[in-house]
């Protein structure tokens, strides 16, 4: 056999599949990880935020990057209720976001955030269901991968307020 010959041979038995590379080491290892429920400090971290960006909303002292956190917890909630698939709770997330998209039309026209009367009553109910979500649904499905930039903003807000 001459060195060409090799040659092809080495390619065809790399593309040849390997049933030893296609075992997963690690499968067993996700499947766990895929049911693991959220830890109680890892729920406050991410449900306190939520909670003092609509406290700022409620003052008067919200910012740009409020309204961003309330909005990315009522997707996540949205998601969330779509996939358990119960339209009572899909309605909750819908009117949440409606009530932001209120506020965020009113910040427009007005240069200030504020909340009118129907969207004092509407966000607090998805604010609970955020928090209960966070507590009863298994880690991958409420920490989805377009969370994750907001969660990291979260966090750096988080460590740089110092709590």
């Amino acid at each position: 056999m001459n060195r060409a010959q090799r040659r092809q041979a080495e390619r065809a038995d790399r593309r040849a599949p390997n049933p030893m590379r296609r075992v997963d080491p690690l499968a067993g290892m996700r499947a766990i990880g895929w049911q693991q429920q959220f830890e109680v400090h890892d729920q406050t971290k991410l449900a306190l935020p939520v909670r003092l960006a609509f406290d700022a909303l409620l003052n008067a002292r919200a910012i740009d990057d409020d309204i961003e956190t309330l909005a990315m917890a009522c997707n996540v909630t949205l998601i969330r209720a779509e996939s358990i698939g119960a339209q009572e709770l899909i309605d909750v997330a819908l009117k949440a976001g409606a009530a932001l998209m209120n506020v965020k039309w009113r910040h427009q026209r007005t240069a200030r955030f504020g909340l009118d009367h129907q969207d004092r009553r509407d966000i607090p109910p998805m604010l609970d269901l955020y928090e209960e979500l966070l507590g009863a649904s298994p880690l991958p499905k409420c920490v989805m991968p377009c969370c994750w930039p907001w969660i990291d903003r979260v966090a750096a807000r988080c460590t740089k307020s110092g709590w």
